[in-house]
């Protein structure tokens, strides 16, 4: 635990500004304060680094608001503040029902069972709930699958089609290869006739896959040949229209085969770290949730691969999520319906609630919140999560 020292642990703002802490400035009123340690690779929440000089230096977005709201009330308070890794927020709401401390800087989700224990700032940032998976499918996976579940039975149709019309083609047009320098000129020992009949059948398989010049320009004009050749043409352009729609809605389908979405979520089974609320959420939407325990999400992402073939993903707030993101781990968002984040106050600290409060808003209305957020968030994520 990383600190400066800390009030008692039953002192409330209140009991503070009646004089019982000990403190000699009654012109200040004096809170404790939690800060909630995260992973440096999750810009949202508070990280430490070191400094050059070995000095430990807070940063990311949470605390960056945070020093902003501190300056605006520097004049009328003083904050006594801890810094600690927390990985279950129901054990939070606990210590600030005891009244450990005063307020907890860190994204809260605003539940109903919360707020009857303890009270929220007005909100901060509007997250999403989110799922981390690993299910969906890459360019290669998608190209094998088209492969096999869509274009075998059409090559298939293709190859009978083309050995069908080019045997009629060769039968009304046998003389449609005599101008081709390819078969008269041909060096292969096959007969005339032969390489006739070959050249119409790669004529038709040419048209089947949408080039007509073969078919059109060596045809010998007669009223038969060109019958067929119009006639293959039709059929030919069709089957090229319909394969490419069938191509695109089946890519488009499989590239939503591993997307999660309200529709397919029912019975999935997810992980969540255990006291975040935003597992409850998926709940009620149907999911399965896995609460782990004494990990953070870094070890639980690293859990989940292991054991990928028991989960389908881990549900997480987008302010974390989004910063997990890797070439096989995705962030799914859409459907799953937006939360507002805030700190987190005691009950029995109204005055500092109503305080913090007005700083918030200040920041909000001179849009220096959103630019704070804007710095640790890159622009697309920032339209979502700092527009509050």
């Amino acid at each position: 635990m990383m600190s400066s020292t800390v009030l008692g642990n039953s002192q409330s703002i209140e009991d503070l500004n009646r004089g019982n802490t000990g403190v000699t400035d009654s012109s200040k009123k004096y809170a404790n304060v939690l800060v909630i340690l995260g992973s440096p690779k999750a810009a949202g929440s508070t990280y430490e680094t070191k400094s050059t000089e070995g000095e430990t230096i807070y940063s990311g977005f949470t605390y960056t608001l945070w020093k902003r709201i501190k300056e605006g009330l520097s004049d009328n308070y003083e904050f006594n503040e801890e810094f600690r890794k927390v990985l279950n927020y129901g054990k939070l709401v606990d210590e600030l029902v005891a009244n450990k401390y005063d307020i907890v800087v860190g994204l809260f989700y605003r539940t109903p069972e919360r707020l009857e224990k303890i009270n929220f700032t007005t909100p901060i940032v509007l997250s999403q709930n989110s799922i981390l998976t690993l299910d969906k499918i890459n360019y290669v996976e998608r190209l094998m699958i088209t492969m096999k579940d869509l274009l075998l039975g059409p090559m298939i149709f293709l190859l009978v089609m083309s050995i069908i019309f080019g045997f009629f083609m060769y039968k009304l047009e046998p003389n449609r290869g005599e101008f081709i320098d390819q078969v008269k000129n041909s060096k292969f020992k096959m007969s005339q006739k032969n390489l006739s009949y070959r050249r119409s059948f790669m004529t038709t398989v040419a048209a089947f896959f949408g080039e007509m010049g073969f078919l059109a320009e060596n045809t010998t004009l007669g009223n038969k040949g060109l019958v067929l050749v119009i006639f293959v043409m039709i059929l030919a352009f069709n089957f090229v229209l319909v394969l490419q729609a069938q191509a695109t809605t089946f890519d488009s389908e499989l590239q939503k085969r591993g997307v999660m979405n309200r529709e397919n979520i029912k019975e999935k089974s997810l992980l969540c770290i255990k006291g975040q609320a935003v597992g409850k959420k998926f709940e009620r939407f149907g999911a399965n949730i896995v609460y782990k325990k004494d990990m953070n999400l870094e070890k639980l992402i690293e859990y989940y691969k292991e054991n990928k073939d028991q989960f389908n993903g881990i549900v997480v707030d987008s302010t974390s999520g989004i910063f997990y993101q890797e070439d096989k781990l995705n962030l799914e968002t859409a459907g799953f319906g937006q939360q507002m984040t805030s700190f987190a106050v005691s009950k029995d600290s109204l005055g500092l609630l109503k305080d913090v409060n007005k700083e918030i808003l200040k920041l909000q209305d001179s849009l220096e919140q959103e630019k704070i957020c804007r710095a640790f968030f890159n622009e697309d994520d920032a339209k979502s999560l700092c527009n509050v």
